[in-house]
């Protein structure tokens, strides 16, 4: 009889454990998913409007998404490679930058500058005309 309670009382201590540790996991994943959101959907420029300098950027024919962002992070437009791809992936310019060089400065936020490349329109265009 005593074994018994002994095995109940260790198997409700392990429930207990494990729904602590779901409750725990879950938390942290749900905190990490807000924050990741959060970057995605709050831009920001990489500096102020009064550091901005002026960056050329060359996209060349038939680039891809990736190659894109490895471009602009490189040259210093975006901080985050993964939170501009999510933002690419949400907005209207995804797979729509055109071939060409065109001057973009550090104060604008990725769809600004996305707008730029992808022929929308802003003060900034492509020393081409932006055409393929």
């Amino acid at each position: 009889m005593e074994d018994k309670n002994v095995r109940f009382g260790i198997g409700v201590i392990v429930n207990i454990i494990v729904v602590i540790i779901a409750v725990v996991l879950i938390y942290f994943i749900g905190a990490k998913g807000f924050a990741f959101g959060a970057k995605v959907f709050d831009e920001q420029s990489v500096d102020t409007q009064e550091n901005a300098r002026q960056v050329e950027v060359t996209i060349p024919v038939n680039i891809t998404d990736s190659r894109l962002t490895d471009i602009l992070y490189d040259r210093g437009l975006i901080e985050d490679k993964l939170i501009f791809k999510a933002q690419l992936a949400l907005s209207e310019y995804k797979g729509k930058c055109k071939a060409g060089t065109y001057t973009v400065d550090t104060s604008m936020k990725p769809t600004q500058i996305l707008a730029v490349l992808c022929g929308g329109s802003t003060d900034t265009e492509g020393t081409d005309g932006g055409t393929q």
